[in-house]
């Protein structure tokens, strides 16, 4: 990973969003990796997860690790809304076709608290990663996931 990504860092900075990011153990894991080559690297590493006992294990990782400078306080985003619906085209059904449409939004994990208008990180992130999610989520949400990434990144992101 360090290998693809510190050469497309712009302006010194990393901006890395993790969805599904768990616990922290791949957030530390690779952030360590990354600090290990280059320790003057600006990193803004934004981790989230719908779970709040796993929200609280990143942080609590993240302090312990002395992380907390690269780390921002884990968020319950989850990209696109309940349902397998996928940004600003709709959901989809088993086939992968579009059933209806929603405007884009991302969620912070609360019951009724939606941070809305993401236009505020459209083309924010040199990193969209997600390790968590892929293997055990249907298709729909792989689908929906990438689609929404690409929301997310800056012009030559990955």
């Amino acid at each position: 990973l360090k290998r693809i990504v510190l050469p497309a860092v712009t302006n010194g900075k990393l901006k890395v969003l993790e969805l599904a990011a768990g616990s922290g153990v791949h957030t530390q894991h690779f952030l360590s990796s990354i600090l290990d080559d280059d320790k003057n690297i600006d990193i803004e590493w934004h981790p989230s997860d719908p779970d709040p006992a796993s929200r609280a294990s990143l942080n609590a990782r993240a302090k312990l690790a002395v992380m907390e400078k690269y780390i921002l306080p884990a968020n319950g985003w989850v990209v696109g809304v309940e349902g397998g619906t996928a940004c600003s085209d709709g959901a989809r059904d088993t086939d992968g076709k579009t059933v209806s449409s929603t405007s884009s939004t991302v969620h912070d994990g609360a019951d009724n608290d939606v941070v809305s208008g993401m236009e505020k990180y459209s083309g924010y992130f040199d990193l969209v990663l997600c390790i968590n999610m892929i293997h055990i989520a249907p298709w729909e949400a792989t689908v929906g996931l990438m689609e929404c990434a690409a929301q997310f990144l800056r012009k030559g992101g990955m």
